[in-house]
This record gives C-alpha cells, sequence and structure tokens, in this order.
C-alpha cells in the first residue's frame, strides 16, 4: 500500500524473504546455474527500472535492499525496499544537486563527486551489486570517499563485469562505460 502526508510518502509491504546480501553471505548464490543467474540480474533490473518509469530514483541501491518472495506465489519475484533515500524526480529536483547519497561501496562515481544524481547512478548501483554479488567488489573494504572513488576510476565496468565470469554483466559493463562517458 502507498500513502502520503503533506511531504511524507509511505510505501507497506507484506512479508519477504532473504535479501541478496543475505543469500550471498550464505553462499546460496553460487550455485545458480547460468539461466537462473541471468533471470535475478534481470528481475532486479526490472525493479529500478520500473521505478524509474514513475520518476523515482532509489539512490541507495545495494544487495540489502533487493528480497525475495517467501511465499509460494513470490518465490520467483525481487523486491526493491527501503525507499528512505529515494528521490522524486517531478517535484524534488533541487534535491538533485550537490547531495551525497547512497552507501559508499554501491554508489556511482557521480554520486562521489555530488554531481546531479541520475537515473544512470542507480543503474551503474545496481551494476556494483551484481559484482559484488557474483564476484568481488576491489574497493569493498575501504571506507573513506576519496580511496573509493580513486579505486572506482581504476577499473571499467566492463573490466569488472568480465571479473565476475557471467557474460550478461560483462555486457552490461561495456554498455556502462560507453553511457558513462
Amino acid at each position: 500500500a502507498f500513502f502520503s502526508d503533506r511531504h511524507q510518502y509511505a510505501l507497506t509491504f507484506e512479508l519477504l524473504g532473504p535479501s541478496l546480501y543475505d543469500l550471498k553471505k550464505y553462499n546460496q548464490l553460487n550455485s545458480l546455474s547460468i539461466y537462473s543467474s541471468n533471470q535475478l540480474i534481470k528481475k532486479c533490473f526490472k525493479a529500478v527500472m520500473s521505478l524509474h518509469k514513475l520518476k523515482i530514483l532509489h539512490c541507495d541501491i545495494k544487495p540489502h535492499n533487493f528480497c525475495i518472495g517467501i511465499f509460494k506465489q513470490d518465490k520467483d519475484k525481487v523486491f526493491l525496499i527501503d525507499y528512505g533515500l529515494s528521490i522524486d524526480t517531478k517535484s524534488e529536483v533541487d534535491l538533485l544537486k550537490n547531495s551525497f547519497r547512497g552507501t559508499l561501496t554501491f554508489m556511482s562515481p557521480n554520486t562521489h563527486l555530488k554531481k546531479s544524481f541520475k537515473p544512470i547512478d542507480d543503474l551503474i548501483s545496481l551494476f556494483y551489486t551484481m559484482i559484488y554479488l557474483y564476484g568481488e567488489i576491489p574497493w569493498e573494504k575501504m571506507y573513506d570517499n576519496e580511496s573509493v572513488l580513486l579505486e572506482k576510476n581504476r577499473f571499467s565496468h566492463e573490466e569488472l563485469g568480465k571479473s565476475t565470469k557471467k557474460s550478461l554483466l560483462r555486457v552490461i559493463g561495456k554498455y556502462l562505460d560507453n553511457e558513462f562517458e
């Protein structure tokens, strides 16, 4: 359900299963077939794109914010949660500038630089999320903005995609490299 009160918006969800972060933590993603992995990536992408069609930017895409359905009818669904940092681009254009939003490990380089938040920034965060789920993020253990940004700029998205051995992520990485430059 969705409701609003003046400038506050709220969404309520049904009970959900584990997050993608939890699935990785308990080593349950490694057993997925290539087809199932690609389906998971596509479902996460579709969730983000559905939000963008509503002119909403999530601004905190990370593995913790994607959950799998817990009930039988939802077992094959992926839910995007936690809209606390999200922006309604129809009414909050000023919030897009000079804003440091998101989680350091997963935010796009533009966000590190406090540039206007755009849909591509959510997609780059989604890409980093998928790299984390199926491989390793070189800057995962770094905790200051400048070091993480420098490390992110050392790698092309295509290189990161190749490191996972997931062909779909390599293709997405190549696309992001072309869009981001």
